[in-house]
């Protein structure tokens, strides 16, 4: 059986990213977007309430416009002479001939001949209150740490109609990019900080007056500032856009 030819586009103008700056500049712009990367901005959604956010507000916009050309599941990214050629979850093969190409991100994109270089992540823990769980909303900042700020938001573990009361917790934290995996940088560390600041502010559980348990549920890491690196002369249609 042979194999079905690829799917052709011809665009002025095309963007690859998955982070909201790639996403505003191609709305803005009116360009064809390219989402290469399954990661989000990082928002916690209280049982269905709207998600208020630019990324997808244009992303939204995009679609209306038909410039979201290729779904977002995909294998890879690269060049197949001088056009974009993608492959999708799927094994669609997708071949994009452009004027311009906008690079953001480099998530599954191979052959470019560009290196990017992290210089740190926005890290997101979200913690589970076990026990104490009743407590007002409210911010804890951090200083001279790692982490930023700690807050106490709605949980979408109790499902009963007073819902609201029960909290969880999510801390902020600006994490060296060589430092990701470091375990002086883990959510174990993290615990340790919470755990000494509700000590210190005498947080605790409403009903018991004991102190709160916790427990780590998931970490989201989205790079925040980063470069990118030539390899070799790229192509003067190729734009890089490092932060």
């Amino acid at each position: 059986m042979s194999s079905l030819p690829p799917i052709k586009f011809d665009f002025k103008n095309v963007v690859i990213g998955w982070r909201k700056e790639a996403v505003t500049f191609a709305a803005q712009n009116d360009y064809h977007l390219i989402v290469n990367g399954d990661q989000r901005p990082f928002h916690h959604v209280y049982r269905y309430d709207t998600i208020e956010s630019e990324w997808y507000k244009g992303i939204f916009n995009l679609g209306i416009k038909s410039l979201l050309p290729v779904p977002f599941d995909l294998q890879s990214i690269s060049f197949e002479g001088k056009d974009l050629k993608i492959i999708t979850e799927r094994n669609t093969k997708v071949l994009i001939s452009f004027e311009q190409l906008h690079i953001f991100d480099l998530d599954v994109f191979s052959g470019a001949h560009i290196e990017e270089s992290i210089e740190d992540y926005i890290v997101y823990d979200y913690f589970n209150i076990k026990k104490g769980s009743k407590q007002d909303p409210m911010i804890l900042p951090f200083s001279g740490s790692f982490v930023q700020e700690a807050k106490f938001v709605y949980t979408n573990r109790v499902k009963r109609p007073d819902g609201i009361a029960y909290k969880d917790i999510i801390t902020k934290s600006l994490i060296p990019g060589a430092e990701l995996e470091n375990f002086d940088y883990s959510p174990a560390i993290i615990k340790v900080f919470l755990e000494r600041t509700f000590r210190e502010k005498d947080i605790r559980a409403p009903i018991s007056n004991r102190c709160l348990t916790i427990e780590h549920s998931y970490r989201v890491a989205n790079k925040n500032r980063f470069q990118f690196k030539e390899l070799s002369k790229l192509d003067e249609r190729i734009h890089l856009h490092g932060l």
